[in-house]
C-alpha cells in the first residue's frame, strides 16, 4: 500500500510504472491522476493487453479510497493472478488526491 504523497513523488521523479484507475468510465472521465489508465475492475479479463507483458513492471492501482472503495483492491488481486510481482494500492484514493491540491486530468 502506498500513500498519495508517495505516488506524486512516484510520477514527479517519472519513476517507470503502470498507473490503474479501478473506477468505472464515467468516474474517470470526470478526472483522474495523470498517466492513469482506466480499467474498471469488473472489465480487467478483458482488458489484460494493457498490461506490460513484464511480470516485474510495478502495476500501481487506485480507486476512490480503500477500505470503501474495494475496486483497486480486486484490480491488484486480479493482477496479481496474472504474475505480476509488484503490486501497490494507493489507500486514499482519488478523492483524496483531488483534496490536497495534485493534478488532475479530464478527458
Amino acid at each position: 500500500m502506498i500513500s498519495n504523497e508517495q505516488l506524486k513523488k512516484m510520477l514527479d521523479t517519472k519513476e517507470k510504472f503502470l498507473l490503474v484507475d479501478s473506477r468505472n468510465g464515467s468516474e474517470y472521465k470526470e478526472g483522474y491522476i495523470p498517466t492513469a489508465i482506466n480499467v474498471y475492475d469488473k472489465e480487467m479479463e478483458g482488458q489484460k493487453a494493457k498490461f506490460p507483458t513484464d511480470k516485474a513492471f510495478p502495476v500501481v492501482f487506485y480507486c476512490n479510497g480503500y477500505p470503501k472503495c474495494v475496486r483497486s483492491l480486486n484490480g491488484a488481486k486480479m493482477a496479481m493472478t496474472w504474475g505480476y510481482r509488484k503490486v501497490y494500492l494507493v489507500t486514499a484514493g482519488f478523492p483524496d488526491w483531488q483534496a490536497k491540491g495534485f493534478p488532475v486530468e479530464r478527458q
